[in-house]
């Protein structure tokens, strides 16, 4: 039986994302932060009719979708939930479950790595928390990247950016070189467990110079102190070596889907 979420399903579709953080990333903290009826996001689930094991869940946000498919019951159906979506996230193991239902127009394939709280980092000191004015000068410098300025829009991702650090739910951390920030990383999910990494970025004139490295250091070790492990996930061979020098280690294989 397909469901949007609610006070009657909500507790066995959080028990099933907290098994495997490592394959939904986002829709576990956004659903414990946000709950099930906020207006940016739209959740869905099917559940088993005898029993109520969970088989998928659905994450929708705004063009994007965040997908997890634990089981293929009524994954056929997980298509007439996509309306107005251009972009899915998800594990290789879910697009393998939809890929048949679905029009692909790209994949984009890479993994999620994982930092374990207790790994010890060594943090240089130039990189800072984010002051709340700089919003968006950070929205426009994600933004002026091919890749990240597929999903995103500088006003409304600025805006979302800005909602979540009033809530101490979404923290940044930039490094600044000659009077404008040139380097950034943020939570972009966390939950009392785990936190997603996200919106890696140095401006094109400063790469090359260590500033990424440094800065994915602090923001580790910052969440480190509070208990955390810490995921991100990569398209990029050259992503991947940042990462796994500070530490991460490989769990999953990741998706970005554009479909039509």
């Amino acid at each position: 039986m397909i469901e949007k979420l609610c006070d009657e399903n909500k507790d066995a579709v959080i028990e099933a994302l907290g098994k495997c953080p490592h394959r939904n990333l986002y829709i576990l903290a956004d659903l414990l932060k946000y709950g099930f009826d906020g207006e940016e996001y739209e959740f869905y689930c099917s559940r088993d009719f005898d029993d109520g094991s969970v088989n998928w869940v659905l994450m929708k946000n705004y063009s994007t979708a965040q997908l997890v498919v634990f089981n293929d019951e009524e994954v056929s159906s997980i298509p007439d939930r996509l309306n107005g979506t251009s972009i899915i996230f998800c594990d290789d193991a879910s697009l393998s479950s939809i890929r048949k239902y679905i029009n692909i127009v790209k994949t984009k394939e890479g993994r999620v790595s994982l930092l374990p709280k207790d790994h010890h980092i060594a943090v240089p000191d130039s990189p800072r928390a984010v002051i709340s004015d700089e919003f968006m000068e950070i929205s426009n410098l994600i933004c002026s990247d091919a890749e990240m300025g597929q999903v995103n829009v500088p006003e409304q991702l600025s805006k979302s950016m800005e909602s979540r650090y009033a809530q101490s739910f979404g923290r940044s951390f930039v490094i600044k070189a000659d009077g404008k920030i040139i380097c950034h990383v943020a939570s972009y999910a966390e939950s009392e467990s785990y936190v997603v990494l996200g919106g890696v970025i140095t401006h094109p004139d400063y790469r090359g110079k260590g500033y990424a490295t440094s800065i994915v250091k602090t923001a580790c070790r910052y969440f480190q102190e509070e208990g955390k492990d810490l995921y991100l996930f990569w398209y990029e061979k050259e992503a991947s070596a940042i990462y796994h020098k500070t530490g991460f280690f490989d769990v999953n294989k990741w998706c970005k889907i554009f479909i039509s």
